[in-house]
């Protein structure tokens, strides 16, 4: 995932993205279908649909200095 700043608050929780690119790289490159001027973010969580993968709004879990879970799991089918 490309941006140009994320921001945190006191207790660690994400609570500003800027700058989302609308390309997600993992074993290879997903277009982010969901807003990326004004990202969904709620409670810490950053919330993304990518292209190919219908509906679901996957979680991003970002964690200052440990990287970035994402909820459900990517999987090729």
């Amino acid at each position: 995932m490309h941006v140009d700043r994320i921001e945190w608050d006191n207790e660690g929780k994400t609570i500003t993205v800027k700058g989302l690119r609308p390309l997600f790289e993992s074993s290879r490159e997903i277009k982010i279908s969901s807003e990326v001027k004004d990202p969904k973010l709620e409670d810490g969580i950053l919330y993304l649909k990518l292209e190919g993968k219908g509906d679901t709004e996957f979680r991003f879990k970002i964690v200052f200095g440990n990287g970035v879970s994402i909820d459900p799991p990517l999987e090729d089918k």
